[in-house]
């Protein structure tokens, strides 16, 4: 974006101006930091989470075979409580998915991309003052 810097008039108000975007990267650094590690947090989570979820899938399987081939009896109550956990868990881990999964993941990483293009865009505008307050000194 082309700024209107050229109506700048004194060089207090060029200090001023960069006093704002100092303060400004701060917040957006300090936000980008802490997008960083709740990015790194989601990513392991996920990772887990997807090693889990096969885990899950293939304990309820293995259970549906063996309750095919079990007789009536306790055996048979014992992996069918078994098998009703297994399909609780794999719920939760479902519902988790929708938390810490892909489309979160990815969220993150736009938010912590715009953050870096508006840390960009603030050096390209202070740069920019900082050449005018020169022209005013000089």
């Amino acid at each position: 974006m082309d700024y209107s810097i050229e109506k700048l008039q004194t060089a207090a108000d060029c200090n001023s101006l960069q006093a704002l975007v100092n303060k400004e990267k701060s917040d957006l650094q300090y936000k980008k930091l802490t997008l960083q590690r709740s990015h790194a947090n989601y990513l392991e989570r996920s990772t887990k989470i997807t090693s889990d979820l096969a885990l899950t899938k293939t304990e309820i399987s293995a259970l549906t075979t063996i309750l095919a081939t079990l007789p009536e009896g306790d055996a048979k109550d014992d992996a069918s409580v078994k098998k009703t956990k297994a399909e609780y868990h794999l719920f939760t881990l479902n519902e988790q998915s929708d938390q810490y999964g892909v489309v979160p993941l990815l969220e993150k990483e736009m938010e912590i991309t715009l953050i870096e293009k508006q840390l960009d865009e603030m050096d390209v505008f202070y740069q920019a003052v900082e050449v005018k307050k020169n022209t005013l000194a000089g």
